[in-house]
């Protein structure tokens, strides 16, 4: 059943553990948006032209072998094409969320640095250049805008970016809409009073512009990764569950962050990237896309086949009919042994010898268990509980006291009768 609606479960107990989630933590790219991001506009900085920013970027992604999906969409809307010699390169990192290449173009040699916006910003020492950059950020930040800013060093670069002197050639502007559905799968977790975090990467505005769009409650306050740096345990013990929204998190972060909150309760984490896959073998429960890095996919329990958060609701909903199927399952078997137990006593004090054989019981477990195990197994019930309501035993044993009592009284007053019946008709 949870294949035909696409989850792949790699343990039996992941089908009990899908509805226990008190926190989901999502990344965003790929989760809550689309994988695949589309180039929207390019936006140059005077008196850059857009071909000489085009030919750059290209350069560096030839330098860096950066096949990534950004890469992919900008390469697919531009006509330039790279016709300089590659000197060196630093490869993208998802840690600094930046790379570099130095290029040789036309005999002269361009540094070039390309990662995140607010990250390259502090290197800008032009005032009117960072102030020109600043404000993009934040106006296309705020539209949930994914921005890619290519900028050239005076000097050259190391991977911390030492005493450089940033000059922003263009800011790419691109988009990952959200995946159709969301904000009603959003809506569908939050009303069983599931919490939802949203872990990403991206930009603050970016990732909390998102979270607003999805319906995500509680989003008015985020934190970003180098905010979280400067806290120690206890901090992050205390301040991590009040925040809903994780921006500019590095992928051990994520892992602490899951930690943290599975303190708070029972904890999932649903990502696609490699750099999801220390969060999601942390989590009480893992859950991979299926067109996701092999390494994500490796670590999680739960495996979405159709890459879609969507089929969540589907599964859970499955997983609920099948812990009620079994809720009503032992609610009958503990029924059956209350009669027998509560007979037993009762008429071992009455002074009458137990009157049903292991022939007897037998065909009565028959009746009163096996043919709704079967029943249920053809026609499964439909969850009519709250998954986080109440205990196993609070949920079972009410029914199995009141009716195993009050079939015990029944029985034993036939029993009574029948004794009394046959103990008169001797006598007379």
């Amino acid at each position: 059943r949870l294949m035909k609606i696409g989850i792949v479960v790699k343990q039996m107990k992941t089908v009990e553990t899908l509805r226990s989630a008190t926190v989901i933590c999502t990344d965003k790219t790929g989760t809550l948006t689309e994988n695949v991001p589309t180039l929207q506009t390019i936006i140059t900085n005077q008196p850059w032209t857009e071909d000489f920013a085009n030919t750059l970027i290209l350069g560096y992604f030839t330098a860096t072998s950066d096949a990534s999906h950004t890469a992919q969409a900008i390469e697919k809307h531009i006509t330039a094409s790279f016709g300089g010699t590659i000197v060196r390169s630093i490869p993208f990192s998802s840690t600094r969320k930046f790379g570099s290449a130095t290029l040789l173009l036309d005999g002269t040699e361009h540094v070039c640095v390309v990662g995140a916006p607010d990250i390259l910003v502090k290197h800008i020492r032009n005032q009117n250049q960072r102030e020109w950059t600043e404000e993009l950020i934040n106006t296309l930040s705020r539209q949930a805008k994914r921005l890619l800013l290519l900028t050239t060093s005076h000097g050259p670069v190391d991977e911390h970016l030492t005493n450089c002197s940033l000059e922003p050639i263009a800011l790419y502007v691109l988009e990952n809409p959200l995946r159709s559905g969301t904000e009603e799968i959003i809506q569908y977790f939050q009303s069983r009073g599931v919490s939802i975090r949203v872990i990403s990467g991206d930009n603050a505005g970016t990732a909390q512009a998102i979270a607003i769009a999805a319906g995500i409650k509680h989003t008015d306050l985020v934190i970003t990764g180098p905010e979280m740096d400067l806290w120690d345990e206890d901090a992050y013990k205390e301040r991590v569950p009040a925040y809903h929204v994780f921006a500019r998190i590095k992928p051990e972060q994520k892992e602490r962050i899951i930690e943290t909150l599975k303190k708070t309760g029972f904890t999932a984490m649903v990502g696609d990237g490699a750099n999801d896959a220390l969060a999601l073998k942390k989590a009480d429960l893992g859950i991979a896309m299926f067109d996701g890095a092999g390494a994500t996919r490796s670590v999680a329990q739960v495996v979405l086949m159709d890459n879609s958060f969507g089929s969540l609701p589907a599964g859970v909903n499955l997983a609920d009919s099948i812990i009620t199927n079994i809720e009503l399952v032992a609610s009958v078997f503990f029924n059956k042994v209350t009669v027998g137990l509560l007979m037993f006593v009762s008429l071992a004090v009455l002074g009458f010898n137990y009157p049903v054989s292991t022939r007897n019981i037998t065909l009565i477990s028959y009746c009163t268990i096996g043919l709704p195990i079967l029943y249920w197994t053809l026609w499964p019930a439909k969850s009519f509980s709250d998954a986080q309501s109440r205990s196993f035993l609070r949920k079972i044993l009410p029914y199995s006291v009141i009716q195993g009592t009050l079939t015990t009284i029944g029985s034993g007053q036939s029993l009574t009768l029948a004794t009394s019946s046959l103990y008169t008709g001797t006598t007379g």
